[in-house]
């Protein structure tokens, strides 16, 4: 027997997201915006230019209602996508050091997540034949 999982790794990490800061900045994952900048930003700074472009909203109330969750889905209007500059909310604006918290317990969530994977699947496999 083969065991698969798949996910994104926000969504494994969205326990821990959700209680962060992250949403004072903007949505999460959002699309180009503070949240994924920030993750790129502590990953390897040099990736995000000095100066990130802002977006055409410029609070975090995009039309990509950000807030319309069924769990564990996001529920967006299709043609919200269209409204925008391809940024879901202004890149740049969460500072380095939260960017750094979040990806760390986002790390932390997978490495859980994937250990858990293990366990309940492969070692119980494992161990019910031996």
């Amino acid at each position: 027997n083969i065991h698969t999982c798949a996910a994104t790794w926000w969504s494994v990490a969205w326990s821990r997201l959700n209680k962060s800061a992250a949403f004072d900045y903007g949505w999460v994952p959002g699309h180009a915006g503070a949240f994924e900048t920030a993750i790129v930003k502590a990953i390897d700074p040099t990736l995000v230019g000095p100066t990130p472009p802002s977006s055409v909203w410029t609070d975090k109330d995009s039309p990509t209602q950000r807030d319309s969750w069924i769990p564990s889905m996001r529920v967006e209007l299709a043609s919200s996508w269209i409204k925008m500059n391809g940024y879901g909310d202004n890149p740049g604006t969460i500072p380095d050091a939260l960017g750094k918290e979040l990806l760390e317990m986002s790390i932390e969530a997978v490495c859980e997540g994937i250990e858990s994977f293990y366990h309940t699947t492969v070692k119980a496999d494992q161990d019910s034949t031996s």
